[in-house]
């Protein structure tokens, strides 16, 4: 026998070549997968990156709403009114998300009632909330250079309420 009948003698009848694993269905379902996935993960960080913004901590919306006052007060033509009802409403949001007190549609007299009989206010706070509060009421009768002495006074009395209530929250 010669290495060439040897050779042909052990050839092997059928072929078992198999294709590459990408060319087979499982190959390409992996793959299509993978780039779903991979697309996917690519518009997420994307997304995140650019557009997504987080929700504000109580202390970044305190800020930004303390900012908004304060520009409130900027203008040429301050609009006295509408500036001491937003800071009566900024302190009863504030009570709200510091404490979960249900106080947004109370009035400035069962707020004052509910403020003052709270563990969390301190009690040295409790007149200068009675104080801001009653600055809504003076816009009826008072002038413009009164209100404008007021206003600056309400500004810096919520600035130093919110302050003290963050640091002397108990949660």
């Amino acid at each position: 026998m010669t290495p060439e009948k040897l050779a042909q003698a052990f050839k092997p009848l059928y072929s078992y070549q198999l294709p590459a694993w990408w060319q087979t269905k499982q190959g390409a379902l992996i793959l299509i997968v993978g780039g779903i996935l991979a697309i996917g993960m690519l518009c997420f960080l994307a997304w995140y990156r650019w557009w997504y913004r987080p929700p504000l901590t109580l202390t970044q919306w305190r800020d930004r709403e303390l900012e908004s006052l304060a520009e409130m007060l900027t203008h040429d033509h301050v609009n006295y009114k509408r500036f001491f009802g937003a800071t009566t409403f900024f302190l009863k949001q504030y009570l709200l998300r510091l404490y979960g007190w249900q106080v947004l549609d109370k009035t400035d007299d069962e707020l004052l009632a509910i403020v003052a009989t709270k563990e969390e206010v301190p009690e040295s706070l409790v007149p200068r909330i009675h104080e801001l509060l009653s600055y809504a009421q003076m816009v009826k009768f008072a002038d413009q250079v009164a209100l404008a002495e007021k206003a600056d006074e309400a500004l810096r009395t919520v600035r130093t309420i919110v302050g003290r209530l963050q640091v002397s929250k108990k949660h």
